[in-house]
This record gives C-alpha cells, sequence and structure tokens, in this order.
C-alpha cells in the first residue's frame, strides 16, 4: 500500500470515528426499518450511484458518504457472492464497529471501525 493511500485510508477511518454517533443512527435506521441486517457506510473519493445519501455527512473532505446494505453491494457485483458468508461472520463478530467499504483510486477495501475508541477519546 503507498503511502497516498495509507494516509487516505487513515483520514477516512479519523472521520468515521469522529462522526460515529451520526452514522450508527443511520446504521440502526436500516436494521430497525428491516431493510437489511447488514448496513454498510460507502464511503468513495467520487461519486458513484450507490445507496442513499447521508446528509449530515456531507463532508468538506475527499469522501462522500453514503448508506448501502450488504445485499445492495452484491447485487452490484462490489463484493462477490462467493464471499457473503465469510462476510456475514466477520460483521457479526464486530457489532462494535462501523463497516465502511471503501472506494478510492481503483481500489476497494472493508474496513471494521471500532467505535469505542470514539467513546474512550471524549
Amino acid at each position: 500500500m503507498k503511502n497516498e493511500e495509507k494516509t487516505l485510508l487513515i483520514f477516512l477511518e479519523k472521520e468515521t470515528k469522529q462522526s460515529a454517533k451520526i452514522l450508527q443512527e443511520a446504521c440502526d435506521v436500516v436494521r430497525d426499518q428491516e431493510i437489511s441486517n447488514y448496513p454498510i457506510i460507502f464511503a468513495a473519493t467520487q461519486f458513484i450511484e450507490i445507496g442513499i445519501p447521508i446528509p449530515q455527512m456531507y463532508s468538506k473532505t475527499e469522501w462522500i458518504y453514503r448508506m448501502t446494505t450488504l445485499e445492495e453491494l452484491v447485487t452490484k457485483q462490489l463484493i462477490n457472492m462467493d464471499k457473503v458468508d465469510n462476510f456475514r461472520v466477520l460483521y457479526k463478530q464486530r457489532k462494535d464497529h462501523l463497516c465502511v467499504f471503501a472506494v478510492y483510486e481503483g481500489n476497494t477495501q472493508l474496513i471494521f471501525v471500532s467505535m469505542k475508541s470514539d467513546v474512550n477519546e471524549k
């Protein structure tokens, strides 16, 4: 991984932690309305028509945030169907994390950002 990529992802993680409450509320809405058991924050450095906007997350940074689900990412072929079972296991193991699907510079990366550290920082 290049230094530029690391810097971009570190900033994404920091921004996600700072906005954990807003992002967790968006995830809760997806679950509460029974849209999906696997809400995912989609973060990209360019606009991609996926999910729905998270208005509170209009960022002054390079990242564009949208709310999506595992099912949508599979349908749009961003997550391979053969990876779904492994993803579900990983997702359930990280209940105290926000799941972020990052798209940047032609790359994709799944990141689980701990919400616990956000609470401890305050």
